[in-house]
């Protein structure tokens, strides 16, 4: 994975075994987004969320990012058949990190633009 010092993915297959890899490095990560949502609780619950947004989102694209690269292999390689997930739980996981980014840090409607979409779905006129 991109900057991860625990990463088996690309060892040599002598080394560590493909799938072995995959699900080890599957494992760390789903790890790492349970820690993660965690603190995005935590920040909420303390109040302090909004000073902590840039931050947020910077852990967010880096879980994104090792999450697509884990999909990919995976796709690739498979998984052990004595895996505690599958690519399935991995790609869901990965797509709720995708619907965070996109709500939390994607891009928000004009207040003008919103006020014209409520007034298309006011039926009272």
């Amino acid at each position: 994975m991109p900057g991860e010092a625990s990463t088996w993915i690309g060892r040599s297959q002598e080394e560590v075994p493909g799938q072995l890899a995959v699900a080890h490095d599957a494992e760390m990560w789903l790890t790492r987004v349970d820690r993660f949502r965690a603190e995005e609780e935590s920040a909420l619950e303390k109040d302090i969320y909004e000073s902590t947004r840039q931050r947020h989102r910077v852990a967010l694209v880096q879980l994104i990012a090792v999450g697509e690269f884990i999909v990919l292999h995976g796709k690739q390689i498979g998984l052990p058949t004595w895996a505690k997930f599958t690519l399935g739980d991995i790609e869901s996981t990965l797509e709720s990190l995708h619907v965070t980014f996109r709500c939390e840090h994607g891009p928000k409607n004009h207040v003008t633009t919103d006020s014209l979409i409520r007034g298309m779905f006011d039926v009272a006129k």
